[in-house]
């Protein structure tokens, strides 16, 4: 298990750098006493095997929390630092969670706030021990498509077959440092820490990921060697010719992309401006990560199709039957990543026989091998997260001045990706700006719409 790989990496290079965090850096070793120090902590004063909420930005601290809760025997409750309070409340009240580690204001009735550890100075031991083996489950909850966030069931033992998985597609070396820019509250930004742990290299933590001038000097200061990165980001990286990526592009060894298509020119880019890098393209969602992997070098043609992973069964699947050579089918995965259920009873997956129908569809190439094409639903990805137009309509029209309103996804032009343009019915011409933080209490940020239109 991951515990016990750390435990080992702190053993065995315990001055070796694990993260780099505004410009502090922490070693395996003490990253280690870290944990089980507030894993102690936790034991104490919770029982265990109860429900422990962890909504925090990017940082070392939401690492220690994370594995002090799984070395505690409790289930790590996952979610956004920004999800509206009326969302984090169902999230509270679903799961019967009396604590929550945080060092966001937390206005909830007898909840137990737990403050984020103090980087005090702490007893280094290189003496810890595991008594039993860390199993259990840990619920991600991303922002839902129906209004109500979507808690996602993993098993411990699940995750880390998943890292161990990635770990053999994505080649890092030891000494490698990467860096991180996308949220550990995300399966992609949790899947690469928990690789990180297994494979002992280095980690800058980037808690500014829509930044991307503070990317770029992160690149550079760094000498970073790898990163993970939503396919929109790659797409405004491109656009943003002033940054001389080529010049600091010889370090780059690595990059993993997920999992939202990608321009055909914009991977073209990529391949030109990180020569030396390979580029891993993967498919996947929190309820199935890392499904299937294209693979680019920058001296071979770009590949169109993903290949299935290693004890993952993907099947296209039309009108109940499996699709012939080039038809178009929606994906159904089968296999070892495969999360448990979810935690609304209202959004039960559709399993049939351990299948897990995926709402996207895709080209059949192969047996191994598809085509990715798109939603069968009408949703979309907004810096690598699910969008429903849906549940905005549903937010607007709440507003009291708002009679009808149509939401459609545009194009763009800055990221390449998507976002909302609205237009609206109403017998007064509405204030924008309090329309705006109206919808703030009520949805996401990355689903507030870019441009209100009133229609007469």
């Amino acid at each position: 298990m991951l515990e016990k790989k750390l435990i080992q990496n702190g053993r065995k290079n315990p001055k070796k750098i694990i993260f780099i965090y505004n410009n502090k850096k922490i070693t395996y070793s003490e990253f280690l006493n870290y944990v089980f120090y507030f894993s102690k902590f936790l034991k104490k004063k919770i029982k265990k095997n109860s429900k422990v909420l962890l909504i925090q930005k990017n940082s070392i601290e939401w690492a220690i929390h994370y594995f002090s809760i799984r070395l505690a025997g409790l289930t790590p409750i996952i979610t956004s630092d920004e999800i509206p309070d009326y969302k984090l409340k169902l999230i509270i009240n679903e799961n019967k969670i009396r604590y929550v580690i945080s060092n966001k204001k937390i206005r909830f009735k007898n909840l137990i706030l737990i403050k984020n550890i103090r980087r005090k100075k702490i007893k280094n031991t290189n003496n810890h021990k595991l008594k039993n083996k860390i199993l259990g489950n840990e619920i991600i909850y991303t922002s839902g498509t129906t209004g109500a966030p979507k808690g996602v069931i993993l098993k411990l033992e699940t995750s880390y077959q998943v890292a161990k998985m990635i770990n053999n597609i994505v080649k890092v070396k030891k000494n490698a440092i990467e860096l991180l820019s996308v949220p550990f509250f995300h399966s992609d930004g949790l899947g690469r820490l928990k690789c990180l742990v297994l494979n002992g290299h280095t980690m800058v933590i980037n808690d500014k990921p829509n930044n991307f001038v503070n990317f770029f000097n992160l690149l550079e200061k760094y000498r970073i060697n790898g990163f993970f990165m939503v396919s929109s980001g790659i797409e405004i990286l491109k656009r943003l010719s002033f940054l001389k990526f080529n010049k600091i592009a010889t370090n780059l060894e690595f990059i993993e992309i997920g999992s939202e298509n990608i321009k055909k020119n914009t991977l073209n880019w990529a391949k030109k401006t990180f020569t030396k890098a390979k580029i891993y393209f993967h498919y996947g969602l929190t309820e199935a990560s890392r499904s299937a992997f294209k693979v680019i070098y920058n001296n071979k043609k770009t590949p169109k199709a993903f290949t299935t992973n290693k004890g993952i069964n993907i099947d296209i699947i039309k009108n109940g039957k499996k699709c012939k050579k080039n038809e178009i089918g929606e994906i159904i995965i089968k296999g070892k990543n495969l999360f448990s259920g979810y935690i609304n009873n209202n959004e039960n997956p559709i399993f049939k026989k351990n299948r897990f129908p995926t709402g996207d569809y895709a080209k059949k190439i192969s047996n191994k091998s598809f085509e990715l094409k798109g939603r069968i639903d009408n949703i979309k990805k907004i810096n690598g997260q699910s969008v429903s137009l849906e549940e905005i309509q549903k937010a607007i029209v709440r507003f009291p001045m708002v009679d009808q309103c149509n939401c459609n996804f545009i194009v763009d032009t800055n990221s390449g990706g998507f976002k909302v343009n609205v237009r609206y019915k109403s017998k007064r011409i509405i204030n924008e700006v309090k329309l705006t933080n109206f919808l703030r209490k009520r949805l996401e940020l990355f689903k507030i719409p870019s441009k209100f239109k009133r229609i007469l």
